[in-house]
């Protein structure tokens, strides 16, 4: 039976956003998500999730400098220190508010950049992160985005793209996972409950 998690970024927006833990509670929900945690004290965040009674199942590494069009810096060749720099950050985060699925962001693939150059930056960062967060229990999730709802171009559009990256990185689905994302609304394949990390909903998600 699928749980659903408020996605605090997107929901309850009619109030400030470390007061839509209350709402999401109030609301009966027991999950939450947001994007980004990083804005915010650490302490100050497990304090609203314990208050109330709320677990944490997802959030995203850094987005990098969007006011520059990133969505993601893990793709980007010579980014990898900035990469590495986010996924260990947000392993903290994740660590100290108890949350068990990280999504890490890829990249903006700009026009005319050799795509198979961002794909391999990719896996080797991806593998990195598992790497790190495999001994304490935490999954990274892949997204995988519709490209006419996020006409950018991406490094994971389809289902079956997020499948084929997880063998290159070396890791198993006990460390990984797909977080659905918009592609479910374009994707011709039926959904997978066992290798789902996410649900089709865009502002909740099923946890376990």
């Amino acid at each position: 039976m699928p749980k659903f998690a408020a996605n605090l970024s997107t929901l309850f927006n009619e109030v400030p956003f470390m007061e839509r833990f209350d709402a999401a509670a109030q609301a009966g929900f027991r999950g939450v998500e947001f994007l980004f945690p990083y804005e915010y004290d650490a302490a100050q965040l497990k304090q609203a999730l314990s208050r109330n009674q709320l677990e944490l199942v997802l959030f995203n590494t850094a987005p990098g400098n969007t006011a520059a069009g990133e969505w993601g810096v893990s793709a980007i060749p010579g980014r990898e220190e900035d990469a590495r720099r986010d996924i260990d950050n947000a392993l903290e985060y994740a660590l100290a508010l108890d949350c068990r699925q990280v999504h890490i962001m890829a990249a903006v693939v700009p026009e005319g950049a050799d795509r198979q150059a961002y794909c391999r930056t990719f896996i080797d960062n991806v593998r990195y992160a598992a790497d790190k967060f495999a001994p304490h229990g935490v999954r990274i999730l892949l997204e995988a985005l519709n490209p006419q709802t996020k006409p950018l171009p991406r490094i994971v559009t389809s289902r079956m793209k997020a499948r084929s990256i997880i063998p290159g990185c070396s890791i198993c689905w006990t460390a990984a996972g797909i977080r659905a994302g918009s592609a479910a609304n374009i994707s011709h394949e039926p959904p997978r409950w066992k290798d789902w990390a996410g649900s089709q909903p865009i502002n909740k998600r099923t946890f376990s």
